[in-house]
């Protein structure tokens, strides 16, 4: 952080992160596993430090010997969030060469170098014990009370206690003065980089692969774009040396509320280190919307800016984050309550088929047996038994089939449905019509029971509610997915009838939901309704 024959700055230190996916623990437990190779992982931390160490004196200053952005801290933190701890030593012993190959040719006299290395060291250390001892890195963002503890222990902790040494190391060698005015500033250079490279660092090892390839093609490109307007929007504000208009500073502030929204933590800590570094860059080079300030007040204000901006988009990112937890326990409860459904449907629906069922066929047969063995007087009679036995035992079949269509495990989903349609039709005054296009042979059996509910469902609200005469099912197979339209010429769903086909449309849009599907659903009063639902087929075999 100070300069020797050229200006030269300290290191910092740096912090964890957090990542997508449905189990995010396991998938940190298992990176963490994935650490065998210690020699090699260190090298690579040595590497990012020396990296880390060479953008920090690009971003120093030259007439001041304070680091504006020390990133170096921040990679060694990150490295010990991620790494077993048996493993830290080993990169210490990897990560000192590469301290001494860039310090000493800057003219840092050895006992020096060694000191500041004992105080990056040992703030990397502190911060990343003290936050792994509370969380994990896997879980670190995924709420409101790890964002505070990486706040407490990583950006405000470590970072406050290693300045004391920073700043006691570059007075008592001479190569600054005034002790507070670079504990200050070497505090704020400390915490920037925590803020924006540790998370950086940590979301793209944990998630970064998994993350990008979960997105769709759309939000792919929403991605790219809203990641070269951050750039671009940074570099043009920040790079203007006016005064005048000092307001423009929080113009990249909807694009981070935009990406934080969108992307959550995974597109918002890169986002944010992209805006430090641009911001950072213009200001030690004078441009920036604080030019009428000196150099040293100018950068603090940057500092202090953008250390502003982050701590309320890393909160907003962990309460996403906390919410959309909370919404994938109730959509996995919600599942589990479907499929309990579903296997209680199953069972009544074979109780019926083979234990009533059976013995309502024989009933009927010994009936049909009796009848004709009778005489006149009691023929009837027996008759009449017949009959409704007969009746019976169908009644018994068709409730077994609306329970649990057998059609639907042997033939598939688009006999299933057609059966459907021909059954309501068979049994109603409805002339249902089906019609189906390039919809695969081979569909994952939770998206074919999802299709075939909600169409019979929807058939059911045409039969109870509608008073069509018409209705047609459509499915259609697409790159997209399967696509169900459902239409009847009925009376529509009026205001005053929404309640009792509530129950039923919720059913459907749940289904649906859980699918990753879309529902949608247009009804006129006197000129029918229409539900268009898709599912994608991400477990379907052409």
């Amino acid at each position: 952080m100070v300069s020797h024959t050229s200006s030269f700055p300290l290191p910092r230190v740096s912090t964890p992160w957090f990542r997508e996916s449905q189990d995010r623990r396991s998938i940190a437990v298992s990176w963490l596993r994935g650490f065998p190779r210690p020699a090699i992982n260190a090298v690579l931390v040595a590497a990012g430090y020396y990296l880390g160490t060479r953008i920090g004196f690009a971003l120093t200053p030259q007439p001041q010997p304070i680091a504006t952005f020390w990133p170096p801290n921040a990679v060694l933190l990150a490295a010990f969030l991620l790494a077993p701890r048996r493993t830290w030593g080993i990169i210490l012993l990897a990560v000192f060469p590469a301290h001494l190959l860039i310090q000493l040719p800057a003219g840092i006299p050895l006992v020096t170098a060694c000191g500041w290395f004992v105080s990056n060291s040992a703030e990397a250390l502190l911060g990343a014990a003290c936050i792994r001892r509370f969380k994990e890195p896997g879980e670190l963002f995924e709420d409101v009370p790890g964002v505070l503890i990486f706040l407490a222990f990583g950006v405000v902790l470590a970072p406050l206690a290693s300045s004391f040494v920073d700043a006691a190391v570059v007075v008592t060698t001479g190569f600054g003065n005034g002790y507070w005015k670079l504990w200050t500033a070497r505090l704020l250079s400390n915490m920037l980089a925590e803020l924006t490279i540790a998370p950086t660092i940590v979301v793209l090892v944990l998630s970064g692969r998994s993350w990008v390839r979960h997105l769709a093609r759309s939000r792919i490109i929403e991605a790219t774009l809203l990641a070269v307007g951050i750039v671009a929007v940074s570099d043009l504000v920040f790079g203007i040396a006016n005064a005048a208009i000092p307001a423009l500073m929080f113009s990249p502030l909807p694009l981070l509320l935009w990406i934080v929204v969108r992307f959550g933590a995974g597109g918002l800590y890169p986002s944010l280190l992209a805006v430090s570094t641009i911001s950072i860059w213009h200001a030690t080079r004078g441009r920036d919307p604080f030019i009428l300030a000196p150099m040293p007040e100018s950068i603090l204000g940057m500092q202090i800016f953008l250390c502003t901006i982050a701590l309320p988009m890393m909160l907003l990112a962990a309460v996403l984050a906390e919410r959309k937890a909370v919404e994938q326990t109730l959509r996995e409860s919600r599942g589990r309550l479907i499929d309990a459904q579903e296997q209680e449907r199953r069972r009544i629906a074979r109780e019926l088929h083979d234990d009533l069922g059976q013995q309502l066929i024989i009933l009927e047969l010994e009936l049909d047996q009796l009848r004709h063995q009778a005489g006149e007087q009691l023929k009837p009679s027996l008759d009449k038994l017949y009959h409704q036995a007969s009746e019976t035992s169908a009644t018994a079949r068709t409730l077994s089939h609306r329970l649990h269509s057998s059609h639907l495990d042997f033939l598939g989903l688009v006999p299933a449905v057609r059966n459907l349609c021909d059954a309501v039709a068979h049994e109603t005054s409805i002339e249902v019509s089906f019609a189906e296009e390039s919809v695969p042979a081979t569909i994952d059996p939770q998206i074919s029971l999802c299709i075939y509910r909600v169409t019979q469902e929807a058939l059911q609200n045409v039969i109870r509610h509608s008073h069509a005469h018409k209705a047609t099912v459509q499915l259609h197979g697409g790159r997209e997915g399967i696509s169900l339209h459902i239409a009847d010429d009925g009376i529509g769903i009026a205001a005053e009838r929404e309640h009792a086909v509530a129950l039923g449309l919720a059913s459907m849009r749940e289904r649906i939901s859980l699918a990753g599907g879309s529902f949608k659903l247009i009804t006129q009063s006197m000129r029918g309704t229409r539900i268009e639902a898709t599912i994608p087929l991400k477990s379907t075999k052409s």
